[in-house]
C-alpha cells in the first residue's frame, strides 16, 4: 500500500515538475514575442528615401545602410519589415521586389545597431566605411566589376583602394584599374582613361562634380542616369 501511495506522489510530483516546466517556456516565449513586436516600429514605407542616405533617426540609417549594401542598386526594393531585435543589438530590415522574372525576390539586411557593421542575408559583414567606398567607386566604373575595397596609405593619409576589373582571361580576372577614396571629404580619383579624358582631370573630385562627369557620359542615354550618387547629402561642398 505504502509503495502505491509512493508511486501516485511520484507521478503527481512529476506531472506538476512537467507543468511547471511547460509553463515556464510558454510564458518565456509570450514575453519574448511580446517584446519582439515592441521592438518593431511603425513605419510608413513611402517616408524612406530610396535616393539618399537619410541618417536623421536610427530607423532611417538602418535602412539607408540596408541599401546601401545593394550597392548601385540603392533605390532597388520595397521595405517590407524593419525593426530591432527584442535585445537591441540589431536592426532587421526586409525588403521585395514584386517584379522577379520568377515572382517576388525577398531579401534581408542585418544591422548591428551601435558598430553600423552590416551583411546581406548570409554574405559577410561590411563596415559601413566599406559601403560607402564601394558605392563611389561602382558608380564611376561604369558597369566593370569592383572588387573587395582595402585602407591604404596615400600622401599620408588613409584611404580606400579599390580595384575595378576591365578584362577578364578564362574566367580569371585579368586587368585591373583603380578608384581611390578619401571618406573624410567624399573625394575620389581614379586610373579610368575615359572616365578621365571626360572630366579633364585624374584629380580628386568631389561627389558632385563626380555626378557631373557621370551625368556627361549618359547624355546620349534616352534614360536619365540611375548612378547619381546617394552620399552627397552627407558631405558638404
Amino acid at each position: 500500500m505504502d509503495r502505491k501511495k509512493l508511486l501516485v506522489a511520484g507521478v503527481l510530483i512529476g506531472g506538476t515538475i512537467i507543468c511547471l516546466v511547460s509553463a515556464f517556456m510558454i510564458v518565456s516565449f509570450g514575453l519574448d514575442l511580446i517584446s519582439e513586436i515592441k521592438g518593431r516600429t511603425h513605419f510608413d514605407p513611402s517616408s524612406l528615401s530610396t535616393t539618399s542616405f537619410d541618417n536623421s533617426t536610427p530607423e532611417a540609417t538602418a535602412v539607408s545602410i540596408a541599401r546601401l549594401n545593394g550597392g548601385i542598386a540603392f533605390g532597388v526594393g520595397t521595405v517590407k519589415d524593419v525593426y530591432l531585435t527584442s535585445d537591441g543589438k540589431y536592426w532587421v530590415v526586409k525588403f521585395y521586389d514584386p517584379p522577379a522574372p520568377k515572382g517576388p525576390y525577398y531579401w534581408t539586411v542585418t544591422i548591428d545597431a551601435k558598430t553600423l557593421m552590416s551583411k546581406k542575408d548570409d554574405d559577410e559583414w561590411r563596415s559601413l566605411d566599406e559601403l560607402k567606398a564601394s558605392y563611389i567607386a561602382q558608380i564611376q566604373s561604369m558597369g566593370n566589376p569592383c572588387r573587395k575595397p582595402q585602407k591604404i596609405t596615400m600622401n599620408g593619409k588613409e584611404v580606400w583602394k579599390v580595384p575595378v576589373v576591365t578584362e577578364f582571361e578564362n574566367g580569371t580576372d585579368k586587368t585591373f584599374k583603380y578608384i581611390y577614396v578619401d571618406l573624410k571629404t567624399g573625394k575620389s580619383k581614379n586610373t579610368l582613361e575615359n572616365f578621365n579624358r571626360a572630366a579633364g582631370t585624374d584629380g580628386w573630385l568631389t561627389l558632385k562634380e563626380v555626378d557631373a562627369v557621370i551625368n556627361k557620359q549618359h547624355q546620349n542615354y534616352s534614360e536619365p542616369s540611375q548612378f547619381r550618387d546617394v552620399l552627397r547629402d552627407l558631405y558638404q561642398e
